[in-house]
């Protein structure tokens, strides 16, 4: 019997088609599909695709659906913009409203993602863990693969480390938007460096406005490189958006007091010719420790359809 497996694909973080970050989402609530077939349909469709499964328990909680994430190239734990674009896939079919909360369940833990009564998709990823800094002579090498000096790589407070909340990425401050607009030069030595530190690629990225007290301004302009994944450039990553969420607030960057969150807008891509426009929120507990990430974004429906598999 054929299998009918229905799919959109969808542009995220943006409102203007052929803009954000494009994602495939499929569904197969039936569970027929192998990772293998997984894969090779994200890489049929040449975008990084959500897979929505039947609900399962997960990490000991009930969930309302199953994610898995691949490229055509390999699976990935959590992919941010494609869950923003399984949220409006789901708003399309008429199976979430606005308002609406859902538990998923993810390769990197259970997510709670939904749409605001203002057709936001949010999502709350896991919190953030942190390898150590870079030591001089592995930022240096960064600098290289980048195609930059010495001197533009780094920021005080900031050093290149690496940092995960589902899907570890190598954060790489810069001096001046500038810089992030050269970047890269060789995605091989990119690709080199991802597998040494044991991340999915670089997120080269400067602050806009300066460095204060007050973040209500905050901006971040940044791309994000994952040759290793067969993604060169990804043009508004959500995974690593998350990422530098916690990073920001780790370091002093974003002041999230005790028992308040801070909020900050990333501005990725659009050197590149294909920008997105990602808001995350970081949140501090009453005793100071640092309890939740927010990633939200908007995103359109392009087209729709099906592949039907023997």
């Amino acid at each position: 019997m054929p299998r009918r497996i229905p799919f959109y694909v969808c542009d995220s973080f943006t409102t203007t088609p052929f803009q954000g970050n494009p994602a495939g989402v499929f569904f197969d609530t039936g569970a027929t599909l192998t990772g293998d077939e997984m894969r090779r349909l994200a890489g049929e469709v040449h975008l990084e695709s959500a897979f929505v499964l039947s609900s399962r328990a997960g990490d000991g909680h009930d969930a309302d659906l199953r994610l898995r994430y691949f490229t055509g190239v390999c699976e990935v734990p959590f992919c941010g913009h494609a869950t923003i674009a399984v949220l409006f896939a789901l708003l399309a079919r008429g199976e979430i409203q606005p308002g609406q909360t859902l538990q998923a369940a993810t390769e990197a833990g259970i997510l709670t993602i939904g749409i605001t009564d203002s057709r936001y998709g949010v999502l709350h990823p896991k919190m953030p863990t942190f390898g150590g800094p870079l030591t001089a002579e592995e930022t240096k090498a960064v600098a290289r693969a980048l195609g930059l000096t010495d001197r533009e790589i780094g920021r005080d407070p900031m050093p290149v480390q690496q940092v995960s909340t589902g899907t570890p990425w190598l954060l790489v401050p810069v001096q001046s938007r500038e810089t992030v607009d050269r970047t890269p030069t060789d995605f091989a030595a990119i690709a080199a460096l991802s597998e040494k530190h044991g991340t999915f690629g670089c997120y080269v990225f400067t602050i806009l406005d300066p460095i204060a007290e007050t973040t209500d301004s905050l901006t971040v302009w940044s791309r994000c490189y994952a040759p290793i994944a067969g993604l060169n450039e990804d043009p508004a990553t959500g995974s690593a958006s998350a990422a530098l969420g916690g990073y920001l607030a780790q370091h002093g960057v974003l002041p999230v007091a005790p028992g308040k969150d801070c909020s900050f807008t990333v501005l990725q891509g659009f050197a590149g010719g294909r920008g997105g426009t990602v808001g995350v929120r970081a949140e501090r507990d009453h005793s100071g420790t640092l309890c939740k990430i927010a990633v939200q974004g908007e995103a359109l429906v392009l087209s729709e359809g099906a592949f039907t598999l023997s």
